[in-house]
């Protein structure tokens, strides 16, 4: 949905539509709100005209003064990144955006260059959890996994990914774990369809990250969705390519079949998270995730204002607080075996 691409009709459908959820929004926080769906739209279009909302006035305003080479921060030393973020942050506060709002990852590149419908991840991961079926689908799912051993580093990991050279501008995210069952707290991926394109773009982003001097990053391998592994430890990724011997049981086949004639994903319409420098719900996840380290005792946040560190998602909060032992614990793990074998990055 490029937005130089739409015609004056298109364009005054498109403010109909954001001024409509704006709307919606005003009216509060509740969990019918449809502010994600509106922060999505804003990530891919920009209204002309003031005053359509809240949050279009601030993307508005973030568009015109926040450029892409605002964005390549990630070099930057801690207290200068902190400070960059402050003034982002002022901008939240002047145009009212409300903070109740925990937005837990960021989006890069193209959505749609594994397929035309995109991943929809979301239904055949339903598939997985109804059944214990892994879609055949995902057998080709390769990712590069990249763990970050403190907040400051997700946030450069975000930065850097923002600019990578990939070979398809492969689909990346930086994020906070909150699935129970999955560990590590800070996370970057980008996803990729075959072992070796994974392997090429791994080599692409540990390059990036030693030209650039940032530490407190591991990079790896990973075979499609964690859940998968966690069932089924022979598809985890092996570096001895064990994991390429992982068979599907022939009745997974006909499963399949049966639900996804029974469920159907319309897909989106989205093509890529590359066309805003920075977007309001960019720094709604900012604050996310720093609100996430000051819960789980990161004290790496501590740098960044306390303005910073509070959504006031009450939701948000109660989850991640009965998490937050298992979650420093893993982020203790992490470090200690960063600093044993030397790892940066």
């Amino acid at each position: 949905m490029l937005q130089q691409n739409l015609n004056p009709t298109a364009r005054a459908r498109l403010d109909s539509f954001i001024a409509d959820l704006e709307n919606k929004v005003a009216l509060g926080p509740g969990k019918n709100s449809p502010v994600d769906t509106l922060l999505t739209v804003l990530e891919s279009y920009v209204p002309d005209a003031k005053g359509i909302g809240t949050y279009s006035n601030c993307q508005r305003h973030l568009a015109r003064h926040v450029t892409e080479e605002d964005m390549r921060l990630f070099d930057l030393p801690a207290d200068v990144l902190a400070n960059r973020l402050t003034d982002w942050q002022i901008v939240l506060n002047k145009h009212h955006i409300d903070p109740h709002v925990a937005v837990p990852q960021a989006f890069r590149g193209d959505c749609k260059f594994i397929s035309p419908k995109g991943t929809t991840c979301g239904l055949r991961m339903s598939l997985f959890d109804a059944e214990g079926v892994v879609p055949e689908f995902c057998l080709s799912c390769y990712k590069v996994q990249i763990l970050a051993s403190n907040v400051i580093a997700l946030i450069r990991l975000h930065f850097i990914m923002r600019h990578l050279k990939l070979p398809k501008d492969n689909y990346r995210k930086c994020m906070i774990e909150l699935r129970e069952n999955v560990p590590n707290p800070y996370k970057g991926y980008i996803y990729c369809t075959s072992e070796e394109e994974a392997g090429t773009c791994l080599d692409i982003l540990q390059s990036a990250l030693t030209t650039a001097g940032i530490t407190g990053i591991e990079c790896r391998l990973s075979h499609g969705c964690s859940e998968y592994s966690l069932k089924y430890p022979e598809f985890k990724y092996a570096a001895d390519g064990s994991h390429r011997s992982f068979a599907r049981p022939e009745p997974w086949n006909g499963k399949e079949v049966q639900f996804f004639s029974a469920h159907k994903d319309s897909g989106s319409v989205r093509t890529d998270y590359n066309n805003q420098a920075l977007s309001v719900r960019d720094l709604l996840c900012f604050r996310t995730w720093l609100e996430y380290a000051d819960i789980i005792g990161d004290d790496s946040c501590q740098i960044f204002d306390a303005s910073l560190r509070a959504s006031g998602d009450q939701i948000f909060t109660a989850r991640v607080r009965d998490q937050a032992e298992q979650r420093k614990a893993e982020l203790l793990a992490l470090n200690d075996k960063s600093a044993r074998t030397g790892v940066k990055s």
